[in-house]
């Protein structure tokens, strides 16, 4: 099944991913798996927009590992709503900025990929602090270097 998810998101989002280590897949066999089938193919869908074994790993580990930027002291106070939505705004920023590289900064087609509304996507980039200005990707900016 892993095989399955790693090929199909790695094709929806033109993406070219490394199978996980034998580390990872060691976590896999041992996590109970809840979500049943859904819980793996998030799971690889992360794994492959991310192109991180951390995301993986933090999931797995469920919540053993600090999955969040580390700014939290266990000595210390803090607002646990607060905390969640920086980690969520950060993994929101990563995973959007991925997709829209993956879609060559074609915004409509990164939203259908992420199966959001355009404006939604929209909506999502001005939230997450993602510069509207468009980069070129790494794979232009080399061809134009050797074209030099």
């Amino acid at each position: 099944m892993v095989e399955y998810f790693l090929e199909r998101f790695s094709k929806q989002y033109k993406l070219q991913i490394r199978p996980p280590s034998t580390e990872i897949f060691g976590l896999l066999r041992q996590h109970p798996w809840p979500g049943n089938i859904r819980e793996l193919e998030n799971l690889m869908r992360n794994y492959v927009i991310m192109g991180s074994e951390q995301a993986i790993r933090s999931e797995l580990l469920n919540g053993r590992e600090e999955a969040g930027s580390g700014d939290f002291s266990p000595n210390g106070t803090a607002c646990l709503k607060t905390l969640t939505r920086e980690v969520v705004i950060d993994f929101e920023r990563r995973v959007i900025s991925k997709a829209l590289e993956a879609h060559l900064w074609n915004r409509k087609q990164t939203a259908r990929a992420l199966k959001i509304s355009y404006r939604s996507l929209l909506y999502k980039i001005s939230q997450t602090g993602i510069s509207r200005k468009r980069t070129a990707p790494t794979e232009w900016r080399e061809r134009a270097a050797s074209d030099d």
